[in-house]
């Protein structure tokens, strides 16, 4: 949560741009479930099975604006030309809405926060290089910038739309059958708390990883602008045996810690994912061969 905060705050001279691009791109994401919802129904009509009341309303409405009479034809028209719109309408809109608000929005950031760090060091007093050293300085400043910078877009364009879809689902099935909607509800909520939980815990171990490289790149930085007096004293192996002794730790924490962490919650990850998608498969066809629900619902679930 307190990350959160802090890019909301990094953000913040921007929140009008970002607050629309995130809710156009949530707004595709749940527009996107209607496809296969018309799908499901242009099956049923094939198949001479009813459709939802509310959307045989909506076609009988159009067909008296149109002056039609409500046909197989014409509701299948009706269905595809949807289909079309949703698709094919909001293909050239949503990569300006989406990719270019939310990279446009950070690159303009970080120029801004660039900016503001550069005349933050230059009315620093010269007692604080005294104490820090300006390498490790420089790295921070680069670090902080990056991640802000890539992060941003994975919110606003991904996380948040995505949040919406899995919302617009849960509401889509909900109107099937409630049953559906409660195992998929259980399902998300586990994999939702499972998945923290173990980006919790890699975060930490991220942060440690970052401590050990602005030690190297700091010591790296000390190396080279005192080139001179580490070959007067002759002291190249022994910075190469300090400096491969870090390069070592940082290795081990990121290859048998972090990278082996994410192998290992993504290996649980699909685990869950995949047997709870059978579970909904398996229920869906019971409710579909009882008759619960149409075979056009058993493809849109």
């Amino acid at each position: 949560m307190q990350k959160l905060l802090s890019i909301l705050g990094y953000y913040q001279r921007y929140w009008r741009i970002t607050l629309f691009s995130a809710a156009a791109m949530s707004l595709f994401e749940v527009i996107d479930l209607l496809v296969p919802y018309a799908t499901s129904h242009i099956l049923n009509l094939i198949s001479r099975q009813p459709i939802d009341r509310r959307l045989q309303q909506m076609i009988d409405g159009l067909a008296t604006l149109l002056n039609q009479t409500v046909t197989q034809q014409f509701s299948l028209v009706v269905l595809v030309g949807f289909i079309g719109l949703v698709t094919v309408g909001r293909a050239p809109i949503q990569p300006w809405i989406g990719s270019w608000f939310s990279w446009d929005t950070a690159f303009r950031a970080r120029r801004d926060h660039a900016e503001k760090a550069l005349k933050k060091i230059l009315t620093l007093p010269l007692e604080f290089y005294d104490e820090n050293n300006p390498g490790r300085i420089a790295a921070r400043v680069a670090k902080g910038l990056s991640n802000y910078t890539w992060t941003y877009p994975g919110i606003t364009s991904q996380l948040i739309p995505k949040v919406m879809r899995v919302l617009g689902v849960f509401v889509v099935i909900g109107l099937i059958d409630w049953r559906i909607a409660l195992i998929v509800l259980v399902s998300v909520t586990g994999i939702l708390l499972h998945s923290f939980i173990g980006l919790k815990d890699l975060s930490a171990r991220e942060e440690r990883l970052d401590k050990y490289i602005e030690n190297t790149d700091s010591r790296n930085s000390e190396i080279i602008s005192n080139i001179k007096t580490v070959k007067a004293f002759g002291n190249e192996m022994t910075e190469l045996k300090r400096q491969t002794q870090r390069l070592d730790r940082e290795f081990k924490v990121l290859d048998y810690r972090i990278h082996k962490g994410y192998t290992i919650l993504s290996t649980y990850q699909r685990t869950i994912v995949q047997s709870c998608m059978f579970v909904v498969l398996t229920c869906t066809l019971w409710l579909t061969v009882n008759n619960n629900i149409s075979i056009g619902h058993f493809v849109t679930v």
